[in-house]
């Protein structure tokens, strides 16, 4: 699991566990996840994470829409939403 900001600074990485292990068993076990859900019920309603669809939706995570029709504000979202996520996957 890695997490980086809006300009591409690795903020955190978890390569504690093996491969086998699904993204989102390692998502409830991270202290990431512990302290934006914290920030959240704090008030903080203006930071947000995006996941890919291994991780589950929440308030704070946003995860791509799958098989969201073309044309629509779901497709364009979520095609965007890929974009800036994709960064993410250039990190080694």
């Amino acid at each position: 699991m890695k997490v980086c900001d809006s300009r591409l600074r690795l903020l955190a990485v978890n390569a504690r566990y093996p491969g086998s292990v699904h993204d989102a068993a390692i998502w409830n076990l991270s202290n990431v996840n512990v302290f934006i859900k914290r920030c959240f019920e704090q008030g903080d309603h203006e930071s947000w994470l995006l996941g890919d669809c291994g991780y589950p939706l929440s308030p704070w995570l946003m995860t791509p829409i799958p098989d969201a029709p073309r044309h629509t504000p779901e497709s364009r979202y979520t095609e965007k939403h890929g974009r800036v996520r994709n960064a993410i996957e250039k990190f080694v």
